[in-house]
């Protein structure tokens, strides 16, 4: 990529990989969570350029090897950084499967606190993105800024399909298609994607019974989607950078509609808690980013 934003990692460390595990336990809990992004984890551990370039690279090793070439896909393969690749997948997969337990019941149970907190988590996380392209924002920049926050406003406000009893695998495979493409993207819930389209509960309940027929279509699907989608997104962040951050950034900004924690006739003293929930949520995520510079630095 012609650019680098946030921070990076070395991978000979022999505490990187540990690193990477931690980082993927945290964009695979963000993930399974209605409202908030893997993908805005990534841009807060500084490794949203490397996640996005390393799948762009799968792909390609994909392709070739399906047109016979596969010396040129061992060698396309060999340009994936793994030592960075797989502890992250790692902690992802680990988290996603533990959260399918453990957030449902959770956010069921305290709803208005966990929205507090995972508004403070989006909320201060929009300091990554602007913190490489604010000084060099542009009129256009900022036009696209406010689209794609308005757009990001308007479709978490969309009705829920309600939840879907029996899913065909078309549509479980569809449904992963088009999540996966949000799981990457800041400010786009790919968990709440599939809140609208009524297959959130089915995935999680197909996680916690090891439904593997189920499992594998929806896999499937998210490759596929994630495969076609990471190419468009290398491609815009290596030419438009400025313009697909702000982009990003506004996704972000919109997206946050959706986790508003605060209600009508609420309390002064209910009110009090929820800020300070927030102000949790917003303390985590700067102490990461401080550690995520830290951990560059050395």
């Amino acid at each position: 990529m012609a650019k680098h934003s946030g921070t990076s990692y070395r991978d000979t460390s022999p505490t990187t990989p540990i690193i990477h595990i931690l980082q993927g336990l945290l964009m695979g809990a963000a993930d399974a969570v209605p409202g908030v992004s893997g993908g805005t984890m990534a841009l807060i551990c500084g490794i949203y350029d490397r996640l996005v370039g390393s799948i762009a690279i799968g792909v390609d090793a994909i392709l070739l090897l399906f047109q016979g070439k596969w010396r040129q896909s061992l060698k396309r393969l060999g340009h994936i950084r793994w030592f960075f690749l797989l502890p992250l997948v790692l902690g992802i997969g680990l988290s996603v499967v533990t959260a399918s337990h453990i957030l449902p019941d959770l956010i069921a149970t305290y709803p208005t606190v966990t929205s507090a907190l995972f508004f403070g988590l989006v909320a201060a996380s929009l300091q990554a993105p602007y913190r490489e392209i604010g000084r060099s924002l542009q009129p256009r920049d900022w036009v696209v800024m406010i689209a794609f926050a308005l757009f990001a406003f308007w479709l978490v406000g969309l009705n829920e399909a309600g939840t879907v009893t029996d899913p065909g695998y078309l549509r479980i495979f569809l449904s992963a298609a088009i999540a996966i493409t949000a799981m990457i993207l800041p400010g786009i819930s790919g968990a709440y994607l599939l809140v609208v389209l009524g297959m959130y509960t089915p995935t999680l309940t197909a996680l916690k019974s090891l439904n593997l027929p189920y499992v594998v279509t929806f896999a499937l699907g998210a490759a596929i989607g994630l495969g076609g989608f990471s190419k468009i997104l290398t491609w815009l962040l290596t030419h438009h950078r400025a313009t697909t951050m702000s982009a990003l950034l506004g996704l972000m900004v919109g997206s946050l509609r959706t986790l508003w924690p605060f209600t009508a006739g609420m309390s002064i003293a209910q009110g009090s808690i929820v800020v300070a929930w927030i102000g949790l949520g917003m303390v985590m995520v700067t102490a990461i980013m401080h550690i995520a510079l830290r951990t560059s630095a050395s």
